[in-house]
């Protein structure tokens, strides 16, 4: 019987969190209650770099990260083989208070266990190590948007899913930018011609209205060069909507629509910070991406679809 290899990644601890923090995609249903959106994911890890997509139940938000191996950079990131770490996201945050925001954290796993250690060289740091069982998860899978993509597949065999895959598989990514970075292409082949670049803080406040009221949804209305978005509840009162206009850094309209989003797009907003940009069009997904960490081989961003209507 052939021994599994360890498979692992080292990266500084508050990187680690917050990646998964964002794989979580905290927010607020649209009850009312708190909640995440995705309790587990599938890290890949290889040569490249480590990179996870998430999917919530409904498949109305995804969240990506992506870390690229590069020396340049703060994060410190080292790959150990290639293949998939399942991760209880939960449980692993738990053990990651152990350390501190500073160390460079090894997390390897073989043979269904997950081993968390600290790499400090100094000798008068102590080495933590923290370790639990993971095995293969049912929630790690239905996740993961590969696994999910390939299932579909699978069962269908529509050429829709067999392009996502090959998207994903070629980009390690649900997106990928035009030259300029005005046009977004996400994983569907949809193309988001409306951008905007904007302080987060200005949408988490448009969230903080909308948590005062119940069924939350967000339109967003592009007309006259500006944008503008609603907190309103889905019975639609006159008295249920509070409405603010959207001040950018940078933005790029292309005609005038309005484009409803659901619940999910709190959580894209509240688990973000920092500047981000925002790539949407009439009728589409919105891709929501943190610009702040671009710069450092760090990719965490999201794609919200749009909400569904009744019919």
């Amino acid at each position: 019987m052939s021994e599994s290899k360890a498979i692992g990644f080292k990266l500084v601890c508050n990187k680690l969190v917050d990646v998964l923090t964002h794989l979580q995609a905290k927010g607020t249903t649209m009850a009312g209650e708190n909640t995440s959106f995705m309790n587990d994911c599938i890290i890949r890890v290889d040569n490249r770099g480590i990179w996870s997509i998430t999917i919530d139940n409904n498949l109305s938000i995804f969240a990506q990260m992506k870390i690229d191996k590069n020396p340049d950079t703060d994060h410190g990131l080292e790959t150990y083989n290639k293949g998939t770490i399942p991760l209880d996201i939960e449980k692993t945050l738990k053990y990651l208070k152990r350390f501190s925001s500073g160390d460079h954290i090894e997390l390897i796993y073989e043979n269904g266990l997950i081993v968390l250690r600290t790499t400090n060289e100094k000798l008068d740091q102590p080495i933590v190590v923290e370790a639990f069982f993971a095995g293969i998860r049912k929630e790690a899978i239905r996740n993961d948007m590969l696994l999910n993509t390939f299932r579909k597949h699978k069962e269908s065999q529509e050429e829709r899913h067999k392009n996502m895959i090959t998207f994903i598989k070629k980009y390690h990514s649900i997106y990928t930018l035009n030259k300029d970075k005005l046009v977004a292409t996400i994983f569907n082949g949809n193309k988001l011609d409306n951008f905007v670049e904007l302080s987060c803080n200005h949408l988490k406040e448009v969230v903080r209205d909308g948590d005062l009221i119940e069924n939350r949804s967000y339109p967003f209305k592009v007309s006259k060069n500006k944008l503008n978005v609603t907190s309103k509840s889905l019975k639609q009162g006159v008295q249920d909507k509070i409405s603010r206009d959207i001040y950018t850094k940078r933005s790029n309209f292309n005609g005038e629509f309005i484009i409803d989003y659901p619940s999910q797009f709190n959580a894209a907003i509240s688990s973000t910070k920092g500047h981000i940009q925002l790539y949407f069009g009439d009728n589409k997904p919105i891709l929501v991406i943190k610009s702040s960490d671009a710069d450092y081989g760090l990719d965490m961003s999201y794609i919200v679809a749009k909400r569904r209507t009744k019919k």
